[in-house]
């Protein structure tokens, strides 16, 4: 299903399957909401958002066992997920969950990412700029049992977890958990859980920066003598990249 050179379009219910390209594509189009909508074992993505197009999911879906990504989002598009009746879930496809490529991506929390990457893939992967709200509102986030890990930011990106008495839980992701690289920046504002990864939960390297407020927990990440193995418990106040 292709959207284009269009304005406030709503659809409801509507369940894409087996396309040949992206189950559902956006291009140069605002103010189109996708309410209670699935888009799942397609060849190419789930959602496609492009050529600032503007993008909202409604109450509850699914983008699930697609052959490329759950969600791209890129060439300045917006995406927002707002799962008020929840959950919104990406998983089981073959590269991401989300994809956000020089566009932004937002979540209001009731989100599923689990088990992508059956080819090599993350969590969520942000890249060129990109950037990311990650609430947690309407209920808890799960980032969970990606292949290559649960978060990538690089080149410039930002992301910020916060929440509303609800935690974001990345857990079992690949290597690791949270990977920052070249300029990028994460937050983590209170009730983030980053645990049971093989190496860090958090790597910054190249430039990059984390902040941690209030009471997150890095935990049972890495081994003993892993150098970067990640073993506490909470961080109450803020870290940034060169402090220890």
């Amino acid at each position: 299903m292709s959207i284009s050179s269009s304005r406030n379009i709503y659809l409801y219910g509507l369940n894409v399957t087996n396309s040949p390209t992206d189950g559902i594509t956006v291009s140069d189009s605002a103010a189109v909401f996708l309410d209670t909508c699935t888009s799942s074992g397609n060849s190419l993505n789930g959602l496609r958002a492009q050529g600032m197009s503007d993008v909202t999911v409604l109450a509850t879906g699914a983008f699930n066992s697609n052959g490329s990504s759950g969600v791209w989002s890129n060439f300045n598009s917006v995406v927002l997920l707002n799962a008020w009746a929840g959950p919104v879930e990406m998983s089981n496809n073959a590269l991401d969950g989300i994809i956000c490529e020089q566009a932004t991506c937002g979540t209001l929390g009731n989100t599923q990412i689990k088990h992508n990457g059956t080819t090599s893939g993350f969590g969520v992967d942000l890249v060129a700029g990109a950037t990311m709200e990650f609430a947690a509102y309407y209920g808890p986030n799960f980032v969970e049992d990606n292949k290559s890990g649960g978060v990538s930011l690089r080149e410039r990106s930002r992301l910020s977890f916060f929440t509303f008495d609800q935690p974001t839980i990345i857990r079992r992701n690949g290597p690791v958990g949270v990977t920052v690289g070249f300029g990028s920046q994460v937050t983590l504002y209170n009730n983030s859980i980053i645990s049971d990864h093989t190496s860090a939960g958090v790597d910054l390297y190249a430039n990059s920066q984390a902040y941690f407020v209030g009471a997150n927990k890095i935990q049972r990440n890495g081994g003993d003598a892993g150098p970067r193995s990640a073993k506490l418990g909470s961080v109450p106040s803020r870290w940034r990249s060169g402090q220890q």
